[in-house]
């Protein structure tokens, strides 16, 4: 069974005609694998906080990128999720 994604944030932006739109999900006291139940243990849950975390970002423009360009946005956004995690532990 799947549930609706509730902690979200969406970010835009854009500079003449490109236009960038970022959605970001973090699971930081419920890290999971893709296609796992959802669960919650009260009694584990200060151990879990503790774990690792998730956190996805999908990234959509409206223009196509070059090969170079596609890996320095992968790279920038690696590093953000990096800092977010850093920033919450």
């Amino acid at each position: 069974m799947r549930k609706p994604v509730k902690l979200h944030r969406i970010a835009k932006a854009g500079h003449g005609q490109t236009k960038v739109m970022a959605v970001a999900t973090a699971g930081l006291l419920n890290a999971k694998f893709i296609g796992d139940p959802s669960e919650f243990d009260e009694l584990r849950h200060q151990q879990k906080a503790q774990q690792a975390h998730t956190v996805n970002v999908l990234l959509h423009l409206n223009q196509r990128l070059s090969q170079r360009a596609m890996v320095e946005a992968l790279s920038l956004m690696a590093q953000a999720r990096t800092v977010s995690i850093l920033d919450y532990s």
